[in-house]
């Protein structure tokens, strides 16, 4: 995978750059060049407070707590009205944000800065009710991704999300059950509850207009031929109504056994 920053443009403004796609083998191969962005299609979000000191039905045993679970089905979605699936079924990349007020996160109070920490991490499973009660144990969930650091933002995203999940999926928020203090660690002091808002935002992979590509192509279809090389250009061209801001995108080359970005 090649990087490439087009730079600070203004709007009316364009760049260029060049590939080169070399062919090692004794026969010619056929190339698919497409460029592609994310477009957001859809954000959902709710807000919650945390519960520490939960128990499973499983673990049951002393100081051994679980997160707070949080099915994503049951996160209003417009999405659900039209097709009722739980992911969106026109994502290519799903990202949940578990955001924390600065000062829920931190006792601001405290004499010393940043001893006084509350903290939670994020979680997300593929959960199978094996036994059809509608009650979540951990001997039913498959961890899928897991989000953790000692901040007021915890961030998952997951590519693909409909192929990752065979079951159900469900968002798991851990309130770590003492407070931590930045310079000693762990101060053995129980936590308290936390107010959260938790976002599940879906993303399309859709073609990137901004961007074209030149050189011997055919239906975005470039024939490197056996032992050879062959360049191309792309470039970047900035709308003159585009907004200030930052944009990303990928170049997607695909051949018969395999695709990059």
């Amino acid at each position: 995978m090649t990087s490439w920053y087009g730079g600070r443009l203004n709007s009316g403004e364009e760049t260029t750059t060049t590939y080169t796609i070399e062919n090692p083998n004794k026969y010619p191969i056929d190339v698919t060049i497409k460029p592609h962005t994310l477009s957001l299609i859809e954000r959902l979000q709710i807000s919650g407070v945390t519960e520490p000191f939960l128990h499973d039905t499983v673990l049951n045993e002393p100081e051994t707590y679980r997160p707070n679970y949080i099915k994503l089905a049951d996160i209003p979605a417009e999405h659900r009205i039209s097709n009722g699936t739980i992911i969106h079924p026109d994502s290519s990349l799903m990202i949940l944000n578990l955001h924390f007020p600065f000062d829920v996160f931190m006792n601001q109070t405290d004499t010393t800065y940043a001893d006084d920490l509350k903290i939670s991490s994020l979680y997300v499973y593929d959960w199978e009710d094996k036994n059809t009660d509608d009650e979540i144990s951990s001997d039913e969930l498959s961890m899928v991704s897991r989000a953790g650091s000692w901040g007021t933002v915890q961030e998952i995203r997951i590519s693909d999300p409909l192929e990752k999940f065979e079951n159900e999926p469900v968002i798991g928020v851990y309130p770590v059950p003492t407070i931590f203090s930045f310079w000693k660690g762990n101060t053995n002091q129980n936590s308290t509850s936390m107010d959260y808002t938790l976002s599940t935002s879906y993303y399309q992979n859709v073609l990137w207009d901004d961007i074209t590509v030149s050189g011997a192509l055919v239906d975005d279809e470039l024939t490197i031929f056996a032992n050879d090389f062959t360049d191309l250009q792309a470039t970047l061209s900035v709308p003159s109504d585009k907004q200030t801001g930052v944009y990303q995108g990928f170049l997607s080359f695909e051949g018969k056994y395999h695709k990059i970005n």
